[in-house]
């Protein structure tokens, strides 16, 4: 059955900051629809046909930043999540286009290195702005099982949008990057 008032969030970064002038693209999916919260296998390839239907639905987008500075490619993945995570959400939270304003939220980021601390600062900055159920997993999307690499990520859908559009925006020129309409400050 699914769960009325949530607003789902899936984060993924580029994870390109040491390699390019453009820094760190952190993006942030975001959709009402249960089902793009539910942990799946994915195919081991980024199809990016997938996101060209999510983005057709109602209630679903993303958005992104940039974080730029020497800093950020020395951060870990979890570091960079955690720090533009806030922003990103809730902006989100408070467009005035949004249909309603959800009870509870569930954030889904990418990757290890997260710590009980990191995410319990989260948690406590959106239970201050008013949210009192906030959920926050994240998720490896490439492990190792029996000694052997599983094929393709298993996460949210979210999550694995938002890796494709991250990957996606990363090819994309600085300039284009620079103007685009999700991109938030």
């Amino acid at each position: 059955m699914p769960e009325r008032g949530v607003m789902y969030f899936g984060l993924d970064e580029s994870n390109h900051a040491g390699l390019d002038k453009k820094g760190e693209i952190v993006v942030c999916t975001y959709s009402s629809n249960q089902e793009d919260s539910i942990i799946q296998d994915w195919p081991n390839r980024r199809e990016n046909s997938e996101i060209e239907k999510w983005l057709s639905q109602e209630d679903c987008g993303f958005n992104f930043t940039l974080l730029l500075g020497e800093r950020y490619k020395h951060q870990c993945s979890a570091i960079n999540l955690t720090e533009a995570a806030p922003n990103l959400i809730l902006h989100i939270l408070t467009d005035p286009l949004s249909s309603s304003t959800p009870e509870k939220i569930k954030i889904y980021f990418d990757g290890g290195g997260f710590n009980r601390e990191q995410k319990n600062l989260l948690r406590n900055y959106f239970k201050e702005i008013g949210l009192t159920d906030v959920v926050i997993d994240n998720f490896v999307k490439k492990n190792k099982t029996n000694r052997e690499f599983r094929k393709g990520p298993r996460c949210p859908k979210l999550v694995y949008l938002a890796d494709i559009i991250a990957n996606q925006l990363y090819h994309s020129p600085a300039g284009e990057l620079l103007s685009h309409k999700h991109l938030l400050p």
